[in-house]
């Protein structure tokens, strides 16, 4: 697996050209010059926690023993985190923090960044040429040299990225598997980071896998320079370290142990010598830094982040190779390769890509045709200056090996094939809406780098409330761009890797072919957007009264003593809740259905569950909480409604005849006691008030019968009746709910449950009020 490593370094360096910027990220102004100045002490970051990787469930969950030690590692994992909680919580704010100021670029940039790659597990020289140590870690692998430090910075500030498919397209080639899909292995990988650093940093400086509550389709991933180097270089330090693992575990002596606190390599043979320099200047490699001392630090308790693409390329490569000296010449070549692909890549940095946009915000349209038109162009330019300084740091970093990539200038950036596509399609359309023949997502720059493409406001699902509020939106679009880098690279490509080659670097001749691939980057752009506001804020709370009766009128003929029960026991409860904060959102259907509009309602930084309570109680809004005071009664014989009487036989089963004990005292009266209401929205446009049942028992021991459907008697759900009755609970019109002038609204409703039965009656009765109190700027109107 050896020889392919170089090749990951490479990648990193070189990707810096075009990030796609992370969360928040269009609100840095950065500096896209390569930095220059004497590298600076790395920014401040706390101690790492200690926490374990995260384990990997076995494939075989019926191999116990395999599933023993997961479960083992997992619960030392959550014991681990769990004692670690505060440091992991300073260590994501701070870690959050700094990767904004890593991609602004410049020297703070760069300090971001040594700070950040060593947090990622990477292993980054200093200014004295010595491995840095951030918060107690110091990384692993090969350590970054200068030249890989200050690319990656420019990287992190540069706007571009690279499609996930592209990048893994890329990889096959430096492993020599060309032809292999190493696409949905990389996805899985990512989705999976056991290295609790490397996952903060990554996803802290672009996007991530996640779109709202769904992953992303694969196709649609798209990686930042940032992360596309930090990826590589990763993945570089893991191919290395595996190797030496794996030839240390076979006992070949041939490859320094992994106990070693340093691994030392002698390169000799992959380069030819040159005369030491005798000052060292920003990106100069006198020597070649696979010289460097390979950082082992608690590498047998580390989980390969990338230990399925590391399994493929180990089972593809030949195995031919028989010693440890050999496996880890060809593992450097990877690392050689990939390290000077990703520093060639810097050159992407001199493209850049101006969004302008016609007449700001683009505004959608309340109707359900399409809305606004505006005119979008792209306008690509290349910067030579930039490019040279890139050009230069790149030439000192390959002076060891005697390469030099000629000063040629760029020409003009026309004939780029640029697809432009929205994230919310739903929202921004690419296009006029008015359709014809022609592609409207594709135009080709013209000899002034300039590409034009018509935006418009997606129509509108249903109709929009003349008094909704405007909201401002920010839309991404993507700019993917064909490059056709055969040409964008042909100053590069014109080096004789072959030659070079020839002197036994290794891995070097796949550059062409590896840049030929990255010819696809994607420029961001966000889009501002008037879309309207299709919500609205409201402070809850809600009043009941229920009132149940229970009655019973059964003749036990024959029986003698108690013969006759005529009994009744009556409850009447009211509840009172405070204020709760809830939000009130408009939904529609996607056939513009007027009769499927309707709000719905959920509290307050929650978002929309669509739980649905089923058996006529339908889904669920909100909850409160009531206070209940109830008095409940009993009176023999009965008062109010009875049922008919029903007649009993003993049938032999004796009477109540004989002594009797005296009754036990009633203990009847009033209760108070909290329980838990849901609203709910039984059906479009109406909502419901119903209570949770109630496990306070024991409140009266010897008061009548018990209470349907609860006792203590809470307010009554749908789906405790066999047939309820219930009126009202209508939603304000969605109009009236959207004109800030109306402040406050009562709903009420009503519900009964009536059972009549011979021998004997129960009957619900139940009203309530529900009042919404409008909120604007945070302030209740009422």
């Amino acid at each position: 697996m050896g020889g392919r490593f170089a090749a990951l370094a490479v990648i990193a360096a070189l990707l810096l050209t075009g990030c796609v910027p992370g969360p928040n990220a269009n609100d840095v102004h950065s500096d896209t010059s390569l930095f220059l100045g004497s590298l600076p002490a790395p920014a401040t970051l706390p101690d790492a926690p200690d926490i374990p990787p995260f384990p990997t469930q076995p494939e075989n969950t019926s191999n116990t023993k395999a599933m023993t030690a997961y479960n083992k590692a997992m619960d030392d994992y959550q014991k681990a985190f769990q004692a670690n909680q505060a440091k992991a919580d300073a260590q994501k704010a701070a870690v959050t923090k700094l990767a904004k100021t890593a991609m602004a670029g410049g020297e703070k940039g760069v300090a971001a960044w040594e700070s950040l790659l060593v947090t990622a597990g990477i292993s980054v020289l200093g200014g004295d040429g010595k491995p840095l140590t951030v918060g107690g870690q110091t990384g692993m692998g090969s350590p970054m040299t200068d030249a890989d430090l200050r690319l990656q910075a420019l990287l992190a500030a540069t706007p571009g990225g690279l499609r996930l498919t592209d990048l893994a397209d890329t990889l096959s080639v430096a492993f020599g598997m060309t032809g292999a899909d190493l696409t949905p292995i990389l996805y899985t990988e990512l989705n999976n980071i056991p290295d609790l650093g490397f996952r903060l940093v990554l996803w802290s400086v672009g996007p991530g896998l996640i779109d709202g509550n769904k992953f992303l389709p694969v196709d649609q991933v798209e990686l930042s320079w940032a992360q596309v180097g930090l990826i590589v270089h990763r993945l570089a330090d893991e191919i290395l370290m595996s190797t030496v693992i794996t030839a240390g575990a076979a006992g070949d002596e041939s490859i320094p142990s992994a106990d070693a606190a340093v691994l030392q390599v002698d390169t000799a043979s992959f380069h030819h010598s040159l005369p030491a320099a005798v000052s060292h200047r920003p990106c100069e490699n006198t020597d070649d830094p696979m010289k460097q001392e390979v950082l082992n630090q608690k590498i047998k308790e580390v989980n390969f982040g990338f230990d399925q693409i590391l399994e493929t390329v180990s089972k593809w490569e030949d195995s031919a190779a028989a010693t440890g000296a050999e496996i880890l010449g060809k593992t450097l070549n990877i690392v050689r390769t990939l390290t000077s692909y990703a520093n060639l890549l810097a050159k992407m940095s001199s493209i850049h890509a101006r969004f302008s946009l016609s007449d700001p915000p683009l505004v959608r349209t309340k109707e359900m045709v399409p809305g606004e038109i505006s005119d979008l162009t792209i306008t690509y330019s290349y910067d030579d200056d930039s490019w040279g300084k890139i050009r230069e740091c790149i030439n000192s970093s390959l002076k060891y090996a005697g390469l030099e990539i000629p000063g040629k200038p760029l020409d003009a950036p026309s004939g780029i094939d640029v697809q432009l596509s929205t994230t919310d399609p739903s929202v921004l359309r690419v296009g006029d809406g008015k359709g014809g023949n022609k592609p409207v997502n594709a135009d080709e720059t013209d000899s002034n780098g300039v590409a034009r493409f018509k935006l418009s406001g997606a129509p509108q699902k249903d109709r929009i409330p003349d008094r909704a509020k405007p909201k401002n939106l920010s839309i991404d679009v993507h700019a993917l761009s064909d490059l056709k880098s055969s040409d964008f690279f042909k100053d590069v490509t014109s080096v004789p890797w072959d030659a070079v080659d020839a002197f036994g670097t290794g891995g070097l001749s796949l550059i062409p072919e590896m840049l030929g691939r990255t010819k696809f980057i994607t420029f961001t752009e966000s889009i501002p957007v008037q879309d309207w506001d299709l919500i609205a804020q409201f402070q809850a709370s809600a009043k009941g009264k229920i009132t149940v009766h229970r009655a019973s009128n059964v003749d036990w003929q024959g029986c003698g003593g108690y013969s006759l029960i005529n009994r009744s026991t009556d409850a009447t409860s009211t509840f009172t809740t405070p204020e709760t904060a809830v939000t009130a959102a408009l939904l529609s259907n996607d056939f513009g259905d007027y009769g499927d509009q309707a709000f719905v309602f959920y509290p307050k930084g929650a978002s929309f569950s669509a739980f649905d309570f089923g058996n006529g109680d339908g889904l669920q809004m909100f909850g409160l909480l009531a206070e209940y005071s109830t008095n409940k009664t009993t009176a023999a014989p009965a008062t109010g409604d009875q049922p008919e009487r029903k007649l009993e036989d003993c049938d032999g089963a004796g009477g109540g005849g004989g002594q009797h004990s005296d009754p036990e005292p009633q203990d009847c009266g009033v209760r108070t006691y909290a329980m838990d209401l849901n609203v709910t929205m039984p059906s479009p446009r109406h909502l419901f008030v119903s209570g949770q049942q109630s496990d306070e028992h024991g409140l009266w021991k010897n008061c009548g019968d018990g209470l349907v459907p609860n006792d203590p008697t809470v307010a009554p759900s749908m789906q405790s009746c066999a047939a309820p009755q219930s009126k009202g609970g209508k939603v304000p019109s969605i109009d009236d709910l959207f004109d800030p002038s109306k402040t406050k609204f009562t709903i009420t409703g009503s519900y009964s449950c009536i059972r009549n039965d011979p021998g004997q009656l129960d009957q619900v009765y139940y009203n309530w009020t529900l009042t919404l109190c409008r909120i604007v700027d945070g302030k209740p109107q009422c």
